[in-house]
């Protein structure tokens, strides 16, 4: 998935808010329920935990929430953390050298929050 796949696929499932949304009554009702989820820190924590978890905080003091697996994988593809060397290819994310493929970084997303995806 390219970028901009990835970006019109997070629009058309209603995954990011829009300019107009931002602040709107519905906009607001859609993540009344979310709330800053506890991250589960690996006792190993490579560049690639810790890029995810700067842009997770910035996601977190910017909308008041934590971003769900799509959302963070969006925000990393179009504004990365400063300082950082973030790169795409078609389905993967480079994180300072590290390649880390879609699925993984799903797993790896259920894995710092693993309430997330329980039912």
């Amino acid at each position: 998935m390219d970028k901009d796949e990835c970006e019109r696929f997070c629009f058309e499932q209603n995954l990011l808010p829009t300019k107009e949304s931002v602040g709107s009554p519905v906009e607001e009702k859609r993540h009344e329920n979310r709330k800053i989820m506890e991250m589960k820190k690996p006792s190993n924590q490579d560049d690639s935990f810790l890029i995810i978890q700067v842009c997770v905080i910035e996601y977190e003091t910017k909308h008041g929430y934590t971003p769900t697996e799509l959302e963070l994988w969006a925000t990393l593809r179009k504004n990365p953390p400063k300082d950082y060397e973030v790169t795409f290819a078609e389905n993967s994310i480079t994180l300072e050298g590290q390649q880390i493929d879609r699925e993984a970084f799903g797993k790896r997303y259920k894995r710092y929050y693993p309430s997330s995806h329980k039912k």
